[in-house]
């Protein structure tokens, strides 16, 4: 389906499991302010690592390296 897949760095370890949603979002920055990016669906976990889908595409900007993830925004 060519589906955007992101994996990040927490895992089951931090209780993440498949199927929990996440919002992605880029830290504010000096004068700049948060960015919400997304949300992404876990598709598979480790103790340590997770991938996720992306279910809601935000048009603030790509999702890069560097960006983090949450549960709440």
């Amino acid at each position: 389906s060519g589906a955007d897949l992101v994996e990040f760095s927490l895992g089951s370890d931090d209780g993440l499991h498949e199927g929990h949603k996440l919002s992605v979002y880029r830290p504010a920055a000096g004068e700049r302010a948060a960015k919400f990016l997304g949300e992404i669906k876990i598709v598979y976990v480790t103790p340590d690592k997770a991938v996720g889908s992306v279910v809601l595409p935000s048009k603030n900007g790509i999702i890069t390296k560097g960006d983090h993830v949450t549960s709440k925004l």
